[in-house]
């Protein structure tokens, strides 16, 4: 009786660290959330709002970035306002939903190949802890890339499951590489591109022993390759549509205008410093600091993955664990290429942290790796195996640590308290720049409908992020006017001392009775 009590102990800790994990990330954010809200991850919300008054999963009535956010958590933001009222309890609940979503995907691929639950759950753990304001924004907090991710990982474990020749995987795969296809190119750069590549190299390597047709066939890794083509054709098919048959409808841009740009061979190490940076390097910082020894570690763990990589390749592999062994450099090389030969000088800040997520997948694989190897380990006492597993989550844990000090806001934001005196002088309608418009939204929760603005002294209104009928009318009722410091100064139509209720170093509110009030100030200017 108490072997099997310790047996099962042994199975459920590695839970118990995810959960203890995922607490950390999500009851930080329950917290101060509010406090850090940016206007790309407002508008996902802003959405989601819209769909749901008109029951649908996607719309004309807005402007789309880059993606017609089909395969997005822009879904689970729209279930989780049918649920909630409270914008904040929405987002909350939703960002533990799609990181549990994540690390159960993560757990579904590894499990496929044959690694430990506690390998598979302990790298969860650390996934979903942000460790910097670029993997918090793109991943854990912004939660953009969190469908892409749980998305590649469960057609990976799917592929590597045809070998049983069922047809639960091979359905499964065609079902969700259509959807991945409908968002775009994403899903092709970073997940189908090189695992069609991997299953092909997998296959190659076992197929060159064979002497016959009847042999190849009955390999393992022919039955991976089948896999990986009938994923990538659904995938294809799912871009066709999008490109010729959603651009058409829906209002997106398009990659077609992407031109290479001139190859430098500085562009290759800011890709490796921006995985550093992804990771949690912070310049500046004190070497025996916690902010130092986290920076450290954050320029090892990159290195430490692709040795890990390479330590992996020359082990004794299965078809199973040599196709995920052989994705992952190939889906870290093409996303780095990738980005080198398309990301212009002016994208690029030296470096460009962002850029990591192009490559989302497999910078995580990286990590993944590490957990992988000390996985493979051989070890008469199993749960040593597990020290390392856990020395790195502490390394994860700290880097969080060092970013709610330096990332996370913990205090209540200015334009926390603008949002609510707009809401309580009955103003509900009106304009401001991107970086302020949907946030007003979230954080009244949708009472306010802010018009985008890009253009002050032409008034051009943003078509990136915002309704398409903001286009076609005007602020009803009482409306206000938000400008930044820089607008005000240079005097933009619409800037009247005598309708200004609130000014800052950042701020300048303006309220008005009605819109025929604003307009014949700005025709006056």
């Amino acid at each position: 009786m108490k072997t099997n009590v310790f047996k099962k102990g042994l199975r459920l800790w590695p839970v118990l660290v995810f959960i203890a994990c995922l607490a950390v990330t999500v009851g930080f954010y329950w917290v101060y959330g509010e406090h850090n809200l940016d206007a790309d991850i407002s508008s996902e919300f802003v959405l989601a709002n819209l769909l749901n008054s008109e029951g649908r999963l996607m719309t004309e009535n807005w402007f789309y970035s880059t993606e017609v956010r089909v395969t997005s958590p822009v879904p689970v933001y729209q279930l989780m306002l049918r649920l909630f009222s409270d914008w904040h309890v929405a987002r909350t609940v939703s960002i533990a939903v799609l990181l549990c979503c994540v690390a159960a995907s993560l757990t579904y691929m590894a499990r496929g190949m044959g690694a430990s639950y506690a390998a598979a759950l302990l790298c969860a753990s650390a996934l979903v802890l942000p460790v910097t304001e670029f993997n918090s924004f793109t991943f854990v907090y912004g939660g953009f890339y969190t469908i892409c991710v749980s998305l590649t990982f469960l057609e990976i474990g799917l592929v590597l499951r045809m070998d049983k020749r069922r047809l639960r995987e091979p359905i499964l795969l065609i079902i969700l590489g259509f959807l991945g296809g409908l968002n775009g190119v994403r899903m092709i750069m970073i997940c189908i591109a090189p695992l069609l590549a991997a299953c092909l190299v997998t296959f190659f390597l076992e197929a060159r022993r064979c002497d016959s047709l009847k042999k190849l066939v009955s390999l393992p890794s022919f039955c991976l390759v089948v896999g990986g083509v009938l994923c990538a054709v659904a995938t294809f098919i799912g871009n066709a549509v999008n490109a010729n048959i959603l651009a058409e409808k829906y209002s997106f841009q398009l990659f077609d205008d992407t031109i290479l740009c001139p190859l430098k061979a500085e562009m290759f190490t800011d890709q490796i410093m921006c995985l550093m940076i992804f990771f949690g390097y912070r310049k500046d910082s004190l070497l025996l600091s916690l902010d130092g020894v986290v920076s450290m570690l954050a320029v090892i763990l990159p290195v430490l993955g692709a040795a890990c990589t390479i330590l992996l390749l020359r082990m004794k592999l299965n078809t199973r664990e040599r196709l995920l062994a052989v994705f992952m450099p190939i889906a870290l090389l093409l996303g780095i290429v990738v980005n080198v030969l398309t990301l212009s000088e002016e994208g690029v800040t030296d470096p460009f942290p962002y850029a990591v997520s192009y490559y989302m997948p497999a910078a995580l694989l990286l990590i993944f790796a590490i957990f992988w190897a000390l996985d493979r380990f051989e070890c008469r006492l199993k749960i040593l195996r597990a020290v390392p597993m856990l020395a790195l989550v502490g390394v994860f844990l700290a880097s969080n640590a060092v970013y709610r000090e330096n990332d996370m806001n913990t205090y209540e934001t200015e334009i926390e308290d603008i949002a609510q005196m707009l809401v309580d002088e009955d103003c509900l309608e009106g304009y401001a720049t991107f970086w302020n418009a949907n946030i007003l939204t979230e954080l009244t929760d949708g009472k306010i409908d802010a018009f985008t603005i890009e253009d002050w002294n032409n008034f051009v209104l943003c078509d990136w992020l915002q309704r398409t009928d903001h286009m076609d009318r005007t602020p009803e009722g009482r409306m206000f006017a938000i400008f930044d410091p820089e607008d005000w100064e240079n005097g933009v139509p619409g800037c009247d001392i005598e309708h200004l209720i609130y000014s800052s170093e950042d701020y300048f509110v303006c309220i008005y009775d009605s819109y025929d009030e604003f307009e014949s100030i700005c025709e006056a200017w």
